[in-house]
């Protein structure tokens, strides 16, 4: 019987442990002391609810599992991923090519960027769709066709046999050498060439006489 005894007294000690680690005090009217402690201190297989700082081991990168992911998983995996701002991309990154009508923000590819080139070059031959190309037809010639729309009435102006000679008195034999009186609504044009000046001003020559 004292081996009994001293065995049942081992055993309350060892639920008294339990009850204690959980902040319980024992109650001799209670029945439920022991259930309410193991609770407290041991999370149920289903829905358990973890406090504290709970750990696990940390499962490899490629692990595509349902096993518990810890915060060291977490960021290997993340270390894969560029941040949105200020992201640094390497390989080959790829995107959705917009429509050529889309004027925004959103990426252009390469895919993109090509056709709005081929639009610009339409249907020019080959020998002929680059600006250097264009440039070297037209001879390099600021004053060709092309080069007009970039220098206006400078190029218009010059002689075809000499490029730096003013050719007013061709377009306007009664213009040469006059300038915009100062008389009336055209005092702001006074003193300037009358070539240059609008069709419109009935004080200065017209350029397109």
């Amino acid at each position: 019987m004292n081996n009994v005894q001293a065995a049942i007294r081992n055993a309350q000690a060892e639920i008294i442990a339990i009850m204690t680690d959980a902040g319980i005090a024992t109650d001799a009217g209670k029945s439920d002391q022991l259930l309410a402690a193991l609770k407290k201190t041991f999370a149920l297989n289903a829905s358990p609810v973890l406090t504290g700082n709970p750990t696990a081991p940390t499962q490899p990168k490629a692990d595509n599992s349902t096993k518990l992911a810890t915060t060291g998983h977490v960021k290997l995996v993340a270390a894969d991923y560029a941040p949105l701002a200020n992201s640094t991309l390497s390989g080959k990154p790829t995107a959705p090519t917009a429509a050529q009508t889309s004027n925004d923000k959103q990426l252009a590819t390469t895919a993109f960027v090509k056709a709005a080139v081929a639009a610009l070059v339409d249907s020019s031959p080959s020998a002929l769709d680059t600006l250097n190309e264009l440039a070297a037809a037209l001879g390099d010639d600021e004053c060709s066709f092309g080069g007009q729309s970039a220098t206006g009435f400078t190029c218009a102006n010059r002689g075809t046999n000499s490029p730096d000679r003013s050719r007013r008195h061709e377009l306007n034999a009664d213009c040469d050498n006059r300038v915009c009186r100062s008389a009336g609504r055209n005092k702001s044009l006074a003193g300037i060439p009358c070539i240059y000046r609008s069709a419109h001003s009935p004080d200065c020559c017209r350029s397109n006489q």
